[in-house]
């Protein structure tokens, strides 16, 4: 039975290459071309003991990593740094590149962080974006028309509130319009939300983050992988609640993808190559989630 399930708008990527067996039609294979030059990265239960066991990987400014295999234990929860941005610094997507298979049995984390709730007379900085998405709104002062909800970071970042009279809520970062020229780009943060004097305020939810993963061999995917973006900071009133951040992207290529696992981002599209080379909507997954 087909498990494949496109929800909200996630962007999801997904590239393999289809071998035929008719020897008229030319076999296409993807190669990475990757150098190996971190190694294979292996994460066990000596790595991961207990379930939701936190692992973080520095994937430097760059966002690359080159490695000759991927297997990650299913107790691991993966996130990655440098995460988030704003307007005089940002993060890079995540690119793992990749020349044999990759195993994920656990979690590979790019969510971005929920928004926080101020107090009555200080604002707080909106949730931090996954790596490659951008950071939420700051909360707005009490009735402070100086001092509104900060927008979200990145392109269509949501509005954040006015806070020179009745306090309006932050807009949610809108989702991408036009997949297929998409560079790999996280989500925007939403805005931060408002409020009356000695009301409360919620700052925007971090957009999620974006995530390549480019290999030679075989993809497996039985865990999860998530760039969702986070939820605007809950203030108790439509008014003064922070707006969630748009979600992320995941682009996985590889000559095969299969598992039983999920993908959490919204905005979605699922492509394979045809013996031609070129982008077709079929897809030979009936396993993968898609959420």
């Amino acid at each position: 039975m087909d498990r494949i399930r496109l929800r909200r708008q996630t962007i999801i990527m997904i590239c393999t290459t289809l071998m035929m067996s008719s020897t008229t039609q030319a076999a296409f294979t993807f190669d990475s071309n990757g150098t190996d030059a971190d190694g294979a990265w292996t994460l066990n239960s000596s790595d991961c003991p207990s379930i939701n066991t936190p692992i973080v990987l520095d994937v430097g400014s760059s966002g690359v990593k080159q490695f000759s295999s991927i297997s990650i234990h299913q107790n691991c929860r993966v996130t990655f740094t440098p995460a988030g941005g704003s307007f005089d610094s940002f993060s890079n997507p995540v690119r793992l590149i990749v020349s044999g298979d990759v195993t994920i049995n656990g979690i590979l984390d790019l969510d971005g962080e929920d928004g926080t709730v101020s107090t009555s007379t200080s604002s707080v900085a909106g949730g931090q974006g996954g790596s490659g998405g951008f950071d939420g709104g700051r909360s707005g002062l009490a009735g402070a028309s100086s001092n509104p909800g900060g927008s979200g970071y990145g392109p269509g970042g949501g509005y954040g509130s006015n806070c020179s009279s009745a306090a309006r809520v932050g807009l949610i970062a809108p989702a991408a319009s036009n997949i297929r020229n998409q560079l790999l780009i996280g989500g925007s943060g939403g805005g931060g939300g408002c409020k009356y004097v000695s009301q409360i305020a919620g700052g925007g939810g971090g957009g999620g983050g974006a995530l390549m993963v480019a290999t030679s061999g075989t993809i497996i995917i039985n865990g999860t992988i998530t760039a969702l973006g986070g939820n605007g900071g809950y203030a108790y009133s439509s008014a003064a609640d922070g707006k969630s951040g748009s979600d992320g992207m995941v682009y996985l290529i590889a000559n095969r993808i299969e598992g039983s696992g999920a993908i959490h981002a919204s905005r979605s599209v699922v492509e394979t190559l045809d013996y031609s080379g070129e982008l077709t909507s079929s897809s030979p997954l009936s396993q993968i989630e898609f959420q």
